[in-house]
């Protein structure tokens, strides 16, 4: 029976313990933010609430939202020991007390009480679970949330290019995904998640699901062009060692279609979208549990 280490390495596309992995989640943090807003429009949060982020790597956005709103509480999990230090870290330095950081396997048991949060909010999980875990992750936010509680999702499935390289390299992604189980689309094209996300939620019993999309343009000469490229130039770097362990390239073949990619990337003529998908949905309020005051979306905006 392997390790927790060596179970982790087969099924995380990229490690969690690599400080290289965390700087690159910071700044993709950022841009999806810029992009999405913290929240969907409408949502509020009120005093004494407490909200979840799950998978939270190095914290970004938990200290964003505690940052601004002072009034709530603010827990963020995640399966790496570095990507909690470097969250940690992060939250001293802003001298943020409303916010900590927890180790914690989301494809596990939850060590968390029942109905304890008023939000829980995700992104980017398509990296690690499979359908299977995905219904488990789904079921565990849902026995975590108060009645009435939401959840938030923001997923995505393919990052376009204009570049044949980086186009080439993110078909071996996503096809070792496929034979890793995290891809489900039929054909291994791409993620496939993003019309999943309204099925797991609606088998969970959540009620009120919504979804919105968000499009980032990191075409050449566009504001985000060089934060976001650097971002896919570490994350097709990071990534390779789980497709040649998918046995679909090899390392050589992998390290010339990440050079091409990088030239290609910085020509002029370049361009790229980025999409994603944001859904969410309430907790049912029982008829025995009517407790007042949890997440309510009928005025303001968290953003």
């Amino acid at each position: 029976m392997g390790t927790a280490d060596e179970s982790r390495e087969r099924t995380y596309m990229s490690s969690t313990e690599s400080d290289a992995e965390a700087a690159r989640l910071v700044h993709q943090d950022q841009f999806i933010t810029a992009t999405t807003g913290m929240l969907p429009r409408g949502l509020i949060l009120r005093d004494g609430q407490r909200v979840l982020d799950v998978a939270c790597g190095p914290g970004g956005w938990a200290c964003v939202l505690a940052r601004s709103h002072p009034e709530v509480q603010v827990v963020g999990v995640d399966i790496g020991q570095a990507m909690i230090d470097h969250a940690t870290t992060a939250a001293r330095e802003q001298d943020l007390s409303n916010v900590s950081f927890h180790l914690l396997d989301v494809t596990g048991p939850w060590e968390l009480p029942d109905a304890s949060f008023d939000l829980v909010n995700a992104r980017l999980m398509v990296g690690f679970l499979t359908d299977e875990k995905w219904r488990h992750a789904i079921g565990e936010i849902m026995r975590v949330l108060v009645p009435g509680g939401t959840v938030v999702l923001t997923e995505n499935d393919d990052v376009l290019a204009s570049s044949l390289a980086l186009e080439t390299l993110k078909l071996h992604v996503y096809r070792s995904a496929r034979r890793a189980g995290l891809s489900h689309h039929p054909l291994g094209h791409h993620f496939g998640i993003t019309p999943l996300l309204g099925r797991y939620l609606r088998e969970a019993g959540f009620a009120e699901i919504q979804q919105e999309a968000h499009v980032l343009d990191y075409s050449a000469g566009m504001p985000g062009h060089r934060a976001v490229t650097e971002v896919i130039k570490a994350g097709t770097r990071l990534v390779q060692p789980f497709i040649v362990r998918q046995g679909l390239a090899t390392q050589q073949e992998l390290d010339g279609l990440h050079e091409r990619s990088i030239d290609e990337m910085e020509s002029p003529d370049f361009r790229g979208l980025w999409y994603f998908l944001r859904i969410w949905g309430r907790k049912p309020v029982g008829a025995e549990d009517s407790r007042p005051g949890s997440m309510d979306d009928r005025s303001g905006t968290t953003r």
